[in-house]
């Protein structure tokens, strides 16, 4: 009874173009210029403002500080332009050790939340202006950045990755639908326990993750000024929704009699251990695929191919696309009836 319409994105030639000049705005030469400032300059200066009403006791609204800011044209994207849209084109005309201090009150959405429907008096003192030289969109910028010989090879390329990008998060949109509806219409009853170890799951997924970026857990909790406790709290939700999925889709493959084959899974863990045999010495290779290691990593990769699969049924199914095969008839019986004729 799942159903919803399936509208692949396209991807237009806008999109390529945007793309081509973000690219060109990372190979941008800055150069040093004794003028006023105006569009499309990196404004390098001090900021520092405080609310026109605060509070008793409260702080200032942004302690002094020095940052670069370019002055964005009027009709461009704004809405994470820090501390509010359109601050940058309060820099028109100042040049460098001009001071200049003006009032503005933030919108509902802006990206400073404590400026958020109140006013505030801002002080900015301008150091110094940069004039921002893009480079010519031709075939000697497309060899700049990478192995392309035109400029009509990059603009391919560029658009093939923006199709694969868009295809990958509408399809992640759709999962998520069906999903949502699955679960909506489903009973899902567990232990406890069952929660609690995916909170452990998520927990040894952050390590990992932060660990990439050169951080432990206990740093980052200082960073997010909470302990562990409200950790795993806030990871709660998360779990037990990840928890519900996976329990309605292995109900799915249940009903459905989808399976994968010994083969797949066999030849998907070889794939997996010679992968990670090329990031391990050999002695430590040796020492961490232990028979339990490697029992484990076939159940999860068994898992993770059953509820794959289970997942692309669903969106075929969701799409209306889905033909079940019929049961294969009985084989007819071609052995002969013994005769009935009287014997001579």
């Amino acid at each position: 009874d799942i159903r919803f319409a399936f509208e692949a994105p396209s991807i237009t030639d806008e999109d390529v173009e945007h793309t081509l000049n973000d690219l060109r705005e990372r190979q941008a030469v800055l150069e040093p210029v004794e003028r006023a400032a105006k569009e499309g300059d990196r404004v390098y200066l001090r900021l520092k403002a405080k609310l026109t009403k605060p509070v008793e006791g409260e702080p200032d609204l942004i302690e002094e500080r020095a940052f670069p800011v370019v002055i964005l044209p009027k009709d461009s994207d704004k809405t994470s332009e820090w501390p509010f849209a359109g601050f940058s084109r309060k820099l028109i005309g100042l040049s460098a050790n001009e001071e200049k201090t003006f009032k503005a009150t933030g919108p509902e959405d802006c990206a400073l939340e404590a400026l958020r429907g109140k006013s505030a008096e801002f002080h900015v003192t301008v150091q110094d202006v940069k004039v921002r030289n893009l480079p010519e969109l031709d075939d000697q910028f497309a060899q700049s950045i990478g192995e392309y010989e035109t400029l009509d090879v990059l603009r391919t390329e560029v658009r093939h990755s923006l199709e694969h990008r868009s295809q990958e998060e509408y399809e992640a949109g759709y999962h998520e639908q069906i999903m949502d509806q699955l679960i909506n219409e489903s009973t899902i009853k567990y232990a406890p326990q069952m929660r609690e170890r995916e909170v452990d799951l998520f927990m040894d997924q952050l390590k990992e993750r932060i660990g990439s970026q050169g951080l432990d857990l206990e740093t980052y909790m200082k960073m997010r000024q909470m302990d562990e406790t409200t950790l795993r709290a806030e990871a709660q939700p998360l779990a037990e929704k990840r928890l519900k999925q996976t329990l309605a889709l292995l109900e799915v493959a249940r009903q459905e009699k989808i399976e994968v084959a010994p083969e797949e899974i066999q030849a998907e863990s070889a794939r997996t251990l010679d992968e990670l045999s090329h990031y391990l010495p050999p002695d430590k290779a040796r020492k961490t695929f232990t028979n339990e290691f490697i029992r484990g990593m076939v159940g999860n990769i068994s898992a993770d191919l059953l509820i794959k699969r289970t997942s692309e049924r669903l969106q075929t199914i969701a799409k209306g696309e889905y033909q079940p095969v019929a049961p294969e008839a009985p084989a007819a019986d071609t052995t002969p009836e013994p005769s009935t004729a009287p014997e001579a």
